[in-house]
């Protein structure tokens, strides 16, 4: 039941796009996206095997990245100080991980694959 549940999330979860979102809740989709976002970022390869690459437009005072992954479970917390960091994801498990890049006033958060 638990199994059928979670392949039934994952599913849902990777097939449906997620709207961009900026910290004050506007989707570049309605067209409304107003706020541009300091640390817009990229992530490749998506899926990944063994390293994560994370790359930021521009970095911002007290920037933050987290990765959790399907569970909610925090699997890396730490600072950025760089426009590109790359994560060691070989020995993590298989599954979607949520990336999110933080500062002092704005959130964003990407999903990726770990193959």
């Amino acid at each position: 039941m638990v199994k059928k549940l979670l392949i039934t999330f994952l599913i849902v979860f990777f097939f449906i796009p997620l709207p961009e979102v900026n910290a004050l809740g506007n989707s570049s989709e309605s067209g409304q996206f107003i706020a541009q976002f300091g640390n817009e970022f990229t992530i490749s390869p998506n899926p990944a095997t063994t390293k994560l690459n994370i790359n930021l437009k521009s970095i911002q005072p007290n920037t933050h990245l987290t990765i959790i992954d399907v569970l909610g479970k925090k699997v890396l917390s730490k600072e950025i100080s760089e426009l590109e960091t790359t994560i060691d994801v070989s020995r993590w498990n298989a599954g979607v991980y949520l990336v999110r890049i933080s500062n002092d006033k704005e959130t964003q958060t990407k999903r990726f694959v770990k193959q």
